[in-house]
């Protein structure tokens, strides 16, 4: 793009802002009308004897608000859900649903590609920064583990480390 490369994202969460603003950005789309709510069983009767997970940019909402998503990739996963069941659903192509819903999940998919690729950007800029800090943090705390780790504690994370060294030691 125009923009120079500027301080890069080294923002975990910040896909969960993108994905978030994607999901406004599609509400306020009149294309995702049929989408934004889950199907009215009173409306559609049969509904559920075609689709058996329904999926709605409401539902998918909050599970991004309640975090649910450990990726974008997991979100991906729901509102690609909506649309393949609305494909599903929707068989007449004449349908005004079904074009609408191909015209979205296009639209869709051009701007989680974007998310995505940043997302990964920031995971591989992070893993070198965490790379560069960790003599430094070492230092710093004895060896514990950072709070960025998933590991456990920090100081079980140490010991383990030496024993799979022993256990290498041994076996050679």
């Amino acid at each position: 793009g125009g923009k120079h490369e500027s301080p890069p994202n080294l923002n975990p969460k910040k896909w969960k802002h993108d994905c978030n603003e994607l999901l406004n950005e599609m509400n306020a789309n009149p294309l995702s009308v049929p989408f934004r709510e889950p199907v009215s069983e009173i409306e559609f009767p049969d509904y559920h004897r075609y689709i058996t997970t329904p999926m709605d940019l409401s539902t998918v909402r909050e599970s991004l608000h309640i975090g649910d998503y450990g990726s974008p990739m997991d979100f991906q996963k729901d509102v690609a859900l909506i649309f393949k069941n609305s494909k599903e659903y929707n068989t007449d192509p004449k349908s005004k649903v079904l074009s609408m819903t191909i015209k979205l999940e296009d639209h869709f998919n051009e701007k989680i590609f974007d998310i995505i690729e940043d997302w990964r950007r920031t995971n591989r800029r992070l893993k070198m920064a965490k790379i560069k800090h960790k003599n430094k943090k070492a230092a710093m705390t004895g060896g514990a583990g950072g709070s960025g780790q998933s590991k456990g504690k920090g100081k079980g994370k140490g010991k383990g480390k030496g024993q799979s060294n022993l256990i290498r030691k041994t076996k050679s």
